[in-house]
């Protein structure tokens, strides 16, 4: 991961070509944004190391899950101000665009738009948009308590007429401790996320949305993750749009084992057959 990590940034800043100059706002967490960036390196259809976007990182680790469900307003009012301090750095930085890999973020994404003239790409509306084109009419949303709460997905999708599931409260608590997991160790349990998938899918018969980007970590595992109906991760689709907003190709990722010492399959989405 660090010897990917040193190619990453030694290169991606001084190799502008004709294409646009991304921001990345990262941090939130620090985990999910290096999935992030790795997933944009990876997914760029590039022949040579000069065929990469031009990418300008920042990161600042807040925590706007805390302070979405704190009673306090002050919480709320200093992160979205820690955000505006990095979004004005990257408008000075000189970005044509800013990606936030964070889904929860989203909830002060009309309050960042109006302090800059830089465009915010919209990782909720993108994902929705991804199942849209995807054609599925019902999804069941994996996502923070937060993110669920404020039913982010539930207005992005409702436009598409996308019937949107929170989960019931016991597979929202397993979600939750899932993404405490892959925050603090870095890691998780995989089977016990497939058995947390074969419950939903039983339950809900539905499309899922990794809606939390930490859940981006399991298709770099070394188990592939095996669905009825499919998965649409959020980092992956705001990765696509990203991409392609900055002027350059797009080429479909299944996994991101890649670049980890896992084994050849690591990562793949697999839609079981009924």
């Amino acid at each position: 991961m660090s010897i990917a990590f040193h190619y990453l940034f030694c290169y991606t800043r001084f190799m502008k070509k004709d294409g646009k100059m991304l921001g990345v706002f990262g941090g939130m967490g620090p985990l999910a944004s290096a999935m992030f960036m790795m997933e944009i390196a990876l997914s760029t259809d590039s022949k040579t190391a000069n065929d990469y976007l031009e990418t300008i990182y920042r990161s600042k680790p807040l925590s706007p899950t805390q302070a979405i469900l704190s009673s306090n307003p002050q919480d709320r009012q200093r992160v979205l101000e820690g955000m505006l301090e990095v979004i004005k750095n990257l408008e000075k930085d000189g970005a044509d665009n800013i990606a936030i890999p964070c889904n929860t973020a989203m909830f002060w994404h009309a309050d960042m738009q109006k302090q800059t003239k830089v465009p915010i790409l919209n990782i909720v509306e993108e994902t929705a948009k991804a199942v849209h084109d995807a054609k599925h009419k019902r999804t069941v949303i994996l996502a923070t308590e937060s993110t669920v709460k404020t039913k982010l997905y539930h207005h992005a999708l409702g436009k598409y007429g996308i019937e949107c599931i929170a989960p019931d409260q016991d597979i929202q608590a397993k979600v939750t401790d899932t993404i405490h997991d892959i925050k603090r160790d870095g890691k998780s349990n995989k089977q016990g996320f497939q058995n947390l998938l074969n419950t939903v899918e039983n339950r809900h018969d539905g499309h899922i949305i990794l809606g939390c980007t930490e859940l981006s970590w399991f298709r770099q595992s070394d188990m592939p993750i095996i669905t009825r109906k499919g998965i649409t991760d959020s980092s992956q689709a705001l990765a696509k749009v990203a991409i392609e907003k900055s002027g350059y190709k797009y080429v479909a990722l299944k996994k991101l084992g890649t670049v980890f010492p896992h084994k050849a399959n690591s990562g793949e989405i697999i839609k079981a057959t009924d």
